[in-house]
């Protein structure tokens, strides 16, 4: 039994030595521009199983690198950049979702990739994940785990975790010293590429109720974002002084009762614990592993550590026999960082 683990160990080791090599390959060709020959090493490379293979030609179909752009192709070679556990390609599942791009919009399961890609240190998944929870897209609005997450993104060199960080520290706590620490960010963030924070500096100086208040200052950077292609910066310029902070959401009356399918879909994850225990324990309802596993998903991806530890013991030990011992493993560890579980004992998962 040891050999046999050996032989695969080593075997493994070796494709991905080979994938590494095919993916190397078709970076020296696409610097030189030369893209059929980076399409087909990248393509050998993900074959492979190598994750970033896989990513880099859904980054050539997304983003027409030699090609006509194909977003379906695109996302058929991020799904399987994720599936081999590639972040990126996990984090543009996301964005797929979240935006309905050749996919039905689901924020579900653009939080749940986020989730993962956060989860294997992806400062834009986490970033992304953050701003589910700003803007209570598929979850209760959140502006604590919304902190969190931002936070985390902009620790790992996210730069809209950083931007998106600073603002809701401002909206929020609406002090002299959070305006300025904002204003310090999105200056040095003010590009083309961030053109949210040139935006963002227009919505400060904007603002009457602070001592930033420079209506010339806020014309000058809505039309720096318009400039940098962001139609918000086109559209503030037509009315500057007329700012309205859309930052907070219509919230749900908590006081009135819902179903728990209802506050699942809602974002709550301590009922889509719930519905997964009753649909695995058959309580009240006829038994369906398949259901009890997708609200228990939800609820781990909600950050509920019960969920993902009920969720990794069906994996390790399905009723129908199709166990799954690396997701098991995956759910366990999400568990684990959560806190709640003695990390130990829930990740003795066999090979």
């Amino acid at each position: 039994m040891v050999i046999k683990i050996l032989l695969i160990l080593i075997f493994s080791q070796y494709i991905y030595a080979d994938g590494k090599s095919d993916c190397d390959a078709g970076y020296w060709h696409l610097k030189k521009y030369n893209f059929e020959k980076s399409r087909y090493f990248f393509n050998k490379s993900c074959m492979s199983g190598y994750g970033i293979g896989c990513f880099e030609l859904g980054e050539i179909y997304n983003y027409a690198k030699g090609i006509k752009q194909d977003e379906c192709k695109a996302y058929l070679y991020y799904k399987k950049a994720c599936r081999v556990d590639n972040s990126n390609g996990c984090f543009y599942i996301g964005r797929f979702y979240e935006n309905g791009i050749v996919v039905e919009q689901n924020y579900s399961l653009a939080l749940e990739n986020y989730a993962f890609a956060c989860d294997n240190t992806n400062g834009a998944g986490c970033s992304a994940l953050g701003l589910l929870y700003k803007n209570g897209k598929g979850v209760e609005q959140n502006l604590e785990k919304a902190k969190y997450y931002l936070d985390k993104g902009c620790s790992l060199k996210s730069g809209v975790g950083c931007i998106e960080s600073a603002r809701l520290n401002a909206i929020t706590n609406h002090t002299d010293k959070s305006y300025k620490n904002a204003i310090d960010i999105y200056s040095k963030s003010c590009n083309k590429f961030y053109n949210i924070a040139c935006l963002y500096l227009g919505e400060i100086y904007d603002r009457e109720d602070t001592k930033f208040y420079d209506n010339n200052m806020s014309k000058y950077f809505f039309k720096k974002a318009c400039d940098f292609g962001n139609s918000d910066g086109c559209l503030a310029l037509k009315s500057s002084k007329e700012f309205k902070d859309n930052f907070f959401i219509h919230k749900i009356d908590k006081s009135k009762k819902i179903s728990d399918e209802y506050a699942c879909e809602l974002g709550r994850s301590r009922e889509c614990y719930k519905l997964g225990k009753v649909y695995f324990e058959a309580n009240g309802v006829r038994q369906n592993t398949l259901i009890a596993k997708d609200y228990l998903r939800r609820g781990c991806y909600l950050d509920n550590s019960k969920s993902c530890a009920m969720l990794g013991f069906l994996y390790e030990y399905d009723d129908k026999g199709l166990t799954d011992y690396k997701m098991a493993t995956r759910y366990y560890k999400r568990a684990c960082m959560l806190g709640g579980y003695d990390c130990k004992d829930l990740l003795e998962v066999p090979l």
